[in-house]
């Protein structure tokens, strides 16, 4: 296995699964900065869902994404569903929303991320 694969095997990993406290703490500094999701400017992350389809593969929630003040139309499937929550993990390209880390981690770390997701209702 080469650098850039070491190096994307680490990035992939899950912030809350690292153990090394240093290595944590990096990854956490340089996913709030400007080159990511410029936390300071922008510190939330929202989706409006603005309707539900239900088709013979599953149910999905459509609506707007707005991730560093940037809104996209995106479709997330719903995995599971009770009572009063649902839950789900979908990917979103992040070129549509301008993170780009410069030229070398762009060359290492993939155009998709997943989201984990669990949705309260009250």
């Amino acid at each position: 296995m080469g650098f850039r694969e070491n190096k994307k095997q680490i990035l992939q990993e899950n912030v809350k699964d690292i153990k090394n406290v240093k290595m944590k703490k990096k990854l956490i500094k340089v996913l709030q900065s400007s080159d990511f999701f410029d936390s300071e400017n922008y510190p939330k992350t929202k989706f409006t869902f603005e309707e539900v389809k239900i088709t013979n593969e599953g149910t999905y929630l459509i609506g707007q994404m707005r991730i560093k003040g940037k809104v996209v139309k995106e479709e997330i499937k719903l995995e599971s569903i009770d009572n009063n929550s649902a839950s789900g993990k979908f990917s979103i390209n992040r070129s549509k929303y301008d993170i780009y880390p410069g030229f070398f981690m762009n060359l290492v770390i993939d155009k998709q991320f997943d989201i984990d997701f669990k949705i309260i209702i009250k």
